[in-house]
């Protein structure tokens, strides 16, 4: 390992300054990756994709870090997809990147697309090892053509342990490992239980994060707990901002922030003074969701849906509450149950930033990596 040259890959790392409060998880760790290799005086070199106007990375990595890019072809938010010939492109132009830097590891981090972008590069270039680390199990795309290829991969590096499982049915058992990573973001817990009074959503407003059902739950307990505070944090033009904004005229203790927030509100302000974050979500953008584990490691439990890797992340009862899936009526009863009880509340806080941080740290992370890395 120590004559290797490694490359690791992940597409739109690059943001607008305005927008780094929100950089996807799926860029979070490998780009921290990145950045725990160059400490380690390891050769490493970060590829990926710049959007239009985006030169802001959310990590500044070492001057020993060279960082090349190729033709950026996802569609701009809210736009989903890709185009198809920037795409075609972009795949030119890392394999001759590849070729022309002589990689001996070249490590994907990313969706289904870039999968696919690793499974070329392992066809084109069968003598380097090539790793990827899915966001999520494998899609029916991959599994209903009939066609593997992903088993050429040299191994699937996943951070959940749901994701990992599902892979290993599909590329094998010995090909499919888990290595649970940290957070990007320094959030601190702050010991202050008389000024907690949130209730917080902080998700973009849409179906896949539950938007509705926060709303139901919202129009339920609102009522009930006038003295608490239910927060909104969402991004502009989200799905169900109009109906979310109507609950705000409703309800006077219901209260909706739009980023680019307004009176020196940020997320960890919100979650200093946040009593729980409700997480009602029906599909992850990312395993392990990072917001949920922002959040317990800021000491908030959280009550989550049943759903991919949520229910390894929150342990039932100790540093959180896992709910069914669409069931509002059970997250109304959960919610109920914690609002009535500070001191099982106040425990859960405890464990939830303990255990958490036991369980999801960097320094094991980075271990584990250099070891698969070096072949052990």
């Amino acid at each position: 390992m120590k004559d290797s040259k490694i490359a690791i890959y992940v597409t739109e790392a690059y943001y607008l300054k305005e927008q780094l409060y929100g950089v996807s998880g799926h860029v979070q760790i490998p780009l921290k990756t990145t950045s725990l290799l160059s400490e380690k005086n390891i050769n490493v070199d970060f590829i990926t994709t710049k959007p239009k106007g985006a030169n802001h990375l959310m990590i500044d990595l070492s001057e020993n870090v060279k960082i090349k890019t190729v033709l950026h072809s996802t569609k701009k938010w809210p736009k989903k997809g890709v185009s198809l010939f920037r795409s075609f492109i972009q795949i030119v132009q890392l394999i001759i990147l590849i070729k022309k830097e002589n990689y001996s590891l070249i490590h994907f981090f990313g969706g289904y697309k870039t999968g696919m972008v690793a499974v070329i590069s392992k066809l084109i270039f069968a003598n380097k090892r090539v790793f990827f680390s899915p966001i999520s199990e494998p899609e029916q795309i991959y599994t209903g053509s009939g066609f593997n290829f992903f088993r050429n991969l040299d191994l699937i590096i996943s951070n959940s342990e749901f994701v990992a499982q599902k892979w290993k049915s599909f590329v094998g058992e010995h090909k499919s490992v888990v290595i649970k990573p940290g957070i990007v973001k320094n959030i601190i817990p702050i010991f202050n239980d008389g000024q907690r009074d949130i209730i917080l959503f902080w998700r973009n407003a849409d179906y896949n994060n539950g938007a509705d059902i926060m709303i139901s739950i919202v129009k339920q307990l609102a009522p009930v707990f006038k003295r608490k505070k239910f927060v909104f944090a969402i991004r502009p033009g989200s799905e169900f901002e109009h109906s979310i904004n109507e609950l705000s005229f409703k309800f006077t203790n219901v209260f909706v922030y739009i980023h680019p927030y307004e009176n020196q509100i940020t997320i960890e302000k919100l979650l200093s003074q946040s009593l729980l974050v409700i997480a009602p979500y029906r599909k992850l953008s990312i395993n392990p969701q990072i917001s949920i584990l922002e959040s317990l490691f800021a000491g908030v439990p959280v009550v989550a849906s049943n759903v991919e890797s949520n229910n390894e992340v929150i342990q039932h009862g100790i540093t959180g509450i896992i709910v069914g899936i669409n069931d509002s009526k059970d997250y109304v009863r959960s919610i109920k149950k914690l609002l009535f009880d500070p001191e099982f509340l106040r425990k859960l806080r405890e464990n939830s930033i303990k255990q958490t941080r036991e369980k999801y740290n960097w320094n094991s992370y980075i271990d584990h990596l250099k070891k698969i890395y070096s072949g052990n």
